[in-house]
């Protein structure tokens, strides 16, 4: 009797381009067939292979960064295609930040080396909770991109100040950028915020820019602890007039 062999599909069975193999024949319309055939010229036959399906890409973008992130909204243009290089302090829902966040890691290599966390794990961390990392500074300096989100500690912890500076300023002794994530019901703020502080304040005057995107189902102005306030929906943007104490460098965009 004739075994027959059971082919692991690579792409998502379901699909109806691919039918589950997750790769493609390329041709002469695909963009690596044209740069193929401008490397090799009359060569450019022997390296013809195929290409990776849609499904098959979206399955390894999944793997890569997760399923809060790719079970994010879908948006076209995220806002934050062109702040890469910048240090951002972003006054945004968590919601509406991962779908812009969803859109600028659609358009970075798989191998691009970021990572995502809280304050809550950086206290951890100061805390010796943390088996992998010794230090908050070790913790902080991979990454090509950071993003911290603040407003995930709950309770006050006098040290979080300090502990959210010092993973700042070792991000900016290796001059990587930094983003981090503020939700918009925690001015930040004396009194307001657990993780403020003038030191901490200063600091991100003085070498982030703010923007905020605006929540899809909020749209009424509101001030926060910068001293800007809110006022267009999501998705535009412009430059607000920044604040007085560092309005040279200091500038607020609505998104």
């Amino acid at each position: 009797m004739t075994r027959t062999k059971k082919v692991k599909l690579k792409g998502d069975p379901k699909c109806p381009i691919c039918s589950g193999q997750g790769y493609l024949a390329l041709n002469e319309e695909d963009d690596e067939y044209k740069r193929l055939v401008a490397v090799y010229g009359e060569y450019a036959d022997a390296y013809m292979t195929v290409k990776r399906c849609s499904c098959l890409e979206q399955m390894r973008f999944r793997d890569k960064v997760g399923n809060a992130l790719y079970n994010a909204d879908v948006i076209e243009e995220g806002a934050l295609e062109d702040h890469g290089e910048r240090n951002l302090f972003l006054q945004s829902n968590r919601s509406d930040f991962l779908a812009h966040f969803r859109s600028y890691l659609w358009n970075r290599p798989l191998d691009y080396y970021w990572r995502m966390t809280t304050d809550m794990d950086l206290i951890d961390i100061f805390l010796g909770k943390s088996e992998e990392w010794p230090s908050v500074s070790n913790f902080a300096r991979g990454p090509e991109l950071l993003v911290l989100q603040l407003g995930f500690q709950s309770y006050k912890n006098i040290a979080l100040s300090g502990v959210v500076l010092e993973c700042l300023k070792a991000r900016q002794f290796v001059a990587k950028p930094t983003w981090v994530v503020n939700p918009h019901d925690l001015h930040f703020a004396q009194g307001q915020h657990l993780a403020w502080s003038p030191e901490l304040e200063y600091h991100l005057e003085e070498e982030y820019r703010k923007l905020t995107i605006k929540a899809q189902r909020e749209r009424m102005a509101r001030p926060n602890g910068f001293g800007f306030e809110t006022s267009l929906d999501h998705g535009d943007a412009e430059e607000g007039q920044g604040n007085a104490k560092g309005a040279g460098r200091y500038r607020n965009l609505d998104l």
